[in-house]
This record gives structure tokens, C-alpha cells and sequence, in this order.
């Protein structure tokens, strides 16, 4: 195998909780980690964007892991090889199934066939998410589809294009990608400096936005910034007066 299996967006974890989903799926919870296959003869780890680490640990002999590193524990959530032998043709269920049976030092993803009732279970106590997958499907053609809780945060507006009503934001002054999300009358009050509240899928390791939508103006953390100017404006002109002595 040379490829992680690809995960699509389906939406949002409260979503997932009022979302009548197909029969046929399973649901695994979504671990906040990198993404990695275990080769678990040689303990190496193999990720996108060039990621390489290794685990001293003991592992099942013959076995290739698909899961995510937190910290120095890896959460496998997929069987690749078994006793040698590429499983990625056979059926997520058979290959869950078999997981299951494999003792080593990693964790196993929990996984249920009652979709929403995963996705419930996961937001009630604050999780990141749920991946829902095929359980008929081969690895590579297993339709995943993760829902992540939805993130918001305050931004300042650094440059407006009204024609495509997006705006590129600012976090702690430095560039968090482009929203979108403005109707005509927002997009024409978002000045270069406003602040205001986004609601996005993540915010990436480099800093970005994943599909930042605008929600709301934020007037009262203007007002602060505007009372904040004026007493430092205050002070200056105060500290350029002559003594009186």
C-alpha cells in the first residue's frame, strides 16, 4: 500500500447526531492525532506530508496498522496486512473483525453500526468527531466521510473582496486563509480591522481556516479596541506636555 485511504467532509458532529444514516454503515470515533500506517514488524511509522517516526513497542508480527500517533500511543482503526498477507481487498467488517482479535500495545478505535448513536455519545462528552465508512467496502473504496465538531473563533478582517463576498482573516496578526459566508449587506460592512466571529471545520497545523464561514460581527470587541486607542492616544499626548515646574 502506498496510499491512505481518503476522507471526504460530511458535515459537522451536530449533524451527525440528527442525521438518519444508511444501513450498511459503520461509524468509528474520530481520534485528534496524525495519521499513520504501523508497520508492526519494524515498529516504523509512515504518514502524509512526509511524517516518519517509530514506536519501541511490542506488536503483532506480520501486521500493517492504519490509525493515528496521540502523543506516543498509536489508535489503529484499520487492518491492512495480517500474517503478511495484503487484506485490503476484503471487507471493512472482516478486517474489523480481526483487529479486534490482535493483542499489541495500541489502542483499538471504538466502532458501532448505530451511527448517530456514536456520534451523540462522542459530542456529549466534548470528543473531536466520527468517520462513517461502508462496512461491505475494499480500503481504498470505503466512501469515509468524517464529522468533526465545529470550531468558533474571533478574527479580524484584513482585505474584502465583495465580488466573490469573501474576506481574509486575521488570527493573533497573522493571515488565517479566506471566509466566506457574507450577504451583500455583511460583506459591505466588513472594513479591513472589523472584528468578527467564524465558525470553521478545524484550524490547521499551519494556522488556516478550513472552510471558514462568517457568523457575526463582533461591535463589543471594537468597542474595546476603539476605547483601548483612545487612553493609549491619552497617555501620549499627556507624556508630550511641558511640566509645569
Amino acid at each position: 500500500m502506498k496510499t491512505l485511504a481518503p476522507v471526504f467532509d460530511g458535515g459537522t458532529l451536530a449533524d451527525a447526531c440528527d442525521m438518519a444514516f444508511d444501513s450498511g454503515l459503520i461509524a468509528q470515533e474520530k481520534i485528534d492525532g496524525v495519521r499513520a500506517w504501523l508497520d508492526c514488524d519494524t515498529g516504523r511509522l509512515t504518514g502524509r506530508n512526509s511524517y516518519r517516526g517509530s514506536l519501541a513497542a511490542s506488536f503483532p508480527a506480520g501486521c500493517v496498522l492504519d490509525g493515528e500517533m496521540v502523543k506516543d500511543t498509536f489508535h489503529a482503526f484499520d487492518l491492512l496486512k495480517l500474517n503478511g498477507q495484503d487484506v485490503t481487498g476484503e471487507p471493512l467488517g472482516w478486517r474489523l473483525a480481526q483487529l479486534d482479535l490482535l493483542n499489541g500495545d495500541f489502542l483499538k478505535v471504538k466502532w458501532s453500526r448505530d451511527c448517530q448513536r456514536l456520534a451523540r455519545e462522542v459530542n456529549e462528552r466534548g470528543g473531536e468527531g466520527i468517520v462513517t465508512k461502508r462496512e461491505s467496502s475494499p480500503y481504498l473504496r470505503g466512501f469515509w466521510k468524517r464529522y468533526k465538531r465545529e470550531l468558533t473563533i474571533d478574527c479580524q478582517v484584513a482585505n474584502v473582496d465583495p465580488w466573490k463576498k469573501s474576506a481574509e482573516v486575521l488570527i493573533d496578526g497573522e493571515s488565517a486563509g479566506r471566509i466566506f459566508g457574507f450577504s451583500d449587506s455583511e460583506i459591505d460592512a466588513a472594513k479591513p480591522g472589523a472584528w468578527i466571529e467564524v465558525k470553521a471545520m478545524e484550524l490547521t497545523q499551519n494556522g488556516k481556516l478550513r472552510h471558514g464561514r462568517f457568523l457575526r460581527f463582533r461591535k463589543d470587541k471594537e468597542a474595546v479596541d476603539r476605547k483601548s486607542t483612545r487612553l493609549n492616544s491619552s497617555h501620549s499626548q499627556q507624556s508630550r506636555m511641558p511640566s509645569s515646574a
